[in-house]
């Protein structure tokens, strides 16, 4: 870990603990500008997190995540935190992506074209989206769904 934990508390800090501080700790948003210290921030919390429930949320099964909208803050935060089971540090987009792979699945097959194989189908399947190749109305009259 790095000194980032023990630099000194800002306001927002302060805030940010209180929140997670409740007996039923409060999610929360964190906005500033560039260089205000947001990501020095959320890596205290985290910190603050592992060390004041991070034994019971491990006895339960559960993670933290912590989205951020870049790679680099990414990066930072896992190279802070370590890498650990109790956090769950992506971007937004990877973050969706790993809760919807199904929906990944289907865009996966619509950017094949005519390679349509048995993992398209099952994507189509589990999605329940239908195949517009295999709609008659459509090959009657010529018009393809996307």
């Amino acid at each position: 870990m790095t000194s980032r934990i023990g630099s000194p508390d800002t306001q927002a800090d302060i805030d940010v603990r209180a929140c997670l501080d409740r007996k039923s700790p409060r999610s929360f948003v964190m906005v500033a500008g560039a260089g205000s210290g947001k990501t020095t921030s959320l890596i205290k919390a985290l910190a603050h997190l592992g060390e004041t429930r991070g034994a019971d949320l491990r006895r339960a099964g559960q993670k933290i995540a912590c989205i951020t909208y870049t790679e680099v803050a990414v990066a930072e935060v896992s190279g802070d935190v370590g890498v650990s089971p109790l956090f769950h540090v992506s971007t937004i987009h990877s973050f969706l992506w790993s809760v919807i792979p199904p929906v990944q699945d289907r865009h996966r097959c619509l950017g094949r074209g005519a390679d349509r194989g048995k993992d398209c189908r099952e994507a189509r399947a589990l999605s329940k989206t239908p195949d517009p190749s295999e709609d008659e109305g459509a090959a009657r009259t010529g018009d393809r769904r996307p």
